[in-house]
């Protein structure tokens, strides 16, 4: 699975290195609109931040306890979250811009969810060329396992809020989840609308993806408009 922020250099390292600028910036502002749009229907203590340090540490604290207790939910979890190339030490303005060499990839997508201080959630995707492709990906979603976590079965909506606002912002139309889907995902995304496709998630390679479509004049969140669903 290839994570966000791609260190792989390319010929054109320079002009990479601003797209991504750009787009992490874009991605900034739609966690800020989408925390803003949601925070009425989940409450105040809601915080959408990028996948930093402070987030990996959050995981190993709150998370891998109940793994320990629980190995056979522990194996339905990647982790790969966790072991990402660089994982920024801060989301300040000028940290990032300084760092932006070490995780360029212009079609990246990085959130994590939280309550409070309770890391509620995690999902990652994009790849390279994306945009050009008409979508955001998101390869990964995690959710806190605890069954006590205060956003225990919106995790996926709240993902897919974030998501779509990143792709409008990008000027793109979909959101493509990339397999593979446990019996429970492929509820969740069947019942929220999205579509089984074919798509070219690489440049000549091609995979089954869960498609949601954005548009650019949807103003009301995911969640006002769908059941909640689990998990």
């Amino acid at each position: 699975m290839n994570l966000p922020f791609d260190s792989a250099a390319g010929r054109n390292y320079e002009s990479e290195e601003f797209e991504a600028f750009q787009s992490l910036g874009k991605l900034l502002k739609a966690l800020g609109c989408a925390e803003e749009t949601l925070r009425p229907l989940l409450g105040n203590s809601l915080r959408l931040t990028l996948i930093d340090t402070q987030t990996v540490e959050a995981g190993q604290i709150q998370w891998e306890p109940f793994f320990t207790d629980h190995p056979d939910i522990a194996d339905r979890y990647y982790g790969t979250w966790q072991n990402q190339g660089f994982v920024p030490a801060s989301t300040k303005p000028d940290y990032l811009r300084d760092n932006i060499h070490y995780f360029y990839n212009p079609a990246a997508f990085n959130v994590a969810v939280w309550h409070g201080e309770t890391l509620c959630g995690v999902a990652c995707g994009g790849y390279k060329g994306e945009q050009e492709r008409g979508f955001v990906s998101v390869m990964l979603r995690e959710a806190n396992p605890m069954p006590t976590q205060p956003l225990r079965g919106k995790i996926g909506l709240v993902v897919h809020e974030a998501a779509a606002v990143y792709a409008r912002e990008l000027g793109v139309g979909r959101v493509c989840y990339i397999g593979p889907f446990s019996e429970g995902a492929e509820k969740v995304h069947k019942a929220m609308g999205f579509r089984k496709e074919n798509i070219e998630f690489r440049p000549g390679w091609h995979t089954e993806a869960y498609v949601g479509y954005v548009t650019e004049d949807k103003q009301r969140s995911i969640l006002a408009e769908r059941p909640e669903l689990r998990p």
